[in-house]
């Protein structure tokens, strides 16, 4: 019986405009964006009777790919699926007039939800005023009801203390503690046995209402085709087979 779905993530590109200190990507890593039609074809060959409940494009920071962004999203639009969102620091907002077209652009194909990132570790590159243009304009072109505003923090930390206003709800999550992340909240430095990170593989796996690395309900699927069940835990290529082939062997 082929593993059951309910969304895709996909992973435009590795590369960002950022290198925060808890990001556990290598984001200087090569200029590679992913396919649009790798894309078309995966989606054609899950051959559903129903189109996927959502999709989400991530990254990196995917719109440092616009071309590439805006035919993925197409791709994604035609597929059916009814909620589309994206990830994004929101450097786009530096400007009243550049935020208004990007959200703009999004909107028209097809983006419901927009996640933006504000914490400690973005804010050392980008003013948190660019983050409030981006969500005020999230909310003024009527993306609010599945947008947000991400913040990440340390468990030892409270993110409740930190009251700055966005136009969209603010979700504080913890770091994650793979990558550079596990570093983080260790005083060891990474690299030595204390400093790894010792979870089951079972809490690794927890992105996006995953229940478990046997019966996950999303995959990822990254620039090189590589098919994961959470970041690096890779399934599959679409390289080499077909995205219903590879959930069918997992």
């Amino acid at each position: 019986m082929a593993l059951a779905i309910s969304g895709i993530t996909w992973i435009l590109s590795y590369r960002c405009n950022l290198n925060c200190r808890h990001c556990f990507f290598d984001v200087d890593g090569p200029l590679r964006a992913l396919d649009s039609e790798m894309a078309h074809k995966a989606l054609v060959s899950l051959n559903h009777s129903e189109p996927l409940s959502w999709q989400h494009v991530s990254g990196g920071e995917p719109l440092l790919f616009e071309k590439e962004l805006h035919s993925l999203l197409e791709v994604i639009q035609a597929s059916g699926s009814k909620t589309i969102g994206i990830a994004t620091n929101g450097f786009w907002g530096d400007s009243l007039q550049r935020a208004k077209q990007t959200v703009a652009q999004l909107k028209q194909r097809g983006v419901n939800g927009v996640c933006l990132s504000a914490d400690k570790y973005h804010q050392q590159y980008i003013p948190l005023e660019h983050i409030q243009t981006a969500a005020e304009q999230v909310f003024a072109q009527g993306l609010g009801k599945h947008s947000f505003v991400v913040r990440c923090y340390l468990e030892e930390e409270n993110p409740a203390t930190e009251r700055e206003s966005f136009a969209i709800p603010l979700a504080p999550i913890p770091v994650r503690t793979i990558g550079k992340g596990s570093s983080l909240a260790l005083e060891a430095a990474l690299g030595h046995e204390e400093g790894l990170p010792n979870s089951p593989c079972r809490n690794l796996c927890c992105c996006l209402g995953e229940t478990s690395p046997f019966e996950p309900q999303m995959v990822w699927i990254d620039p090189y085709g590589n098919v994961m069940i959470c970041y690096g835990l890779i399934i599959g290529n679409l390289n080499a087979e077909s995205l219903v082939d590879i959930l069918e062997n997992y």
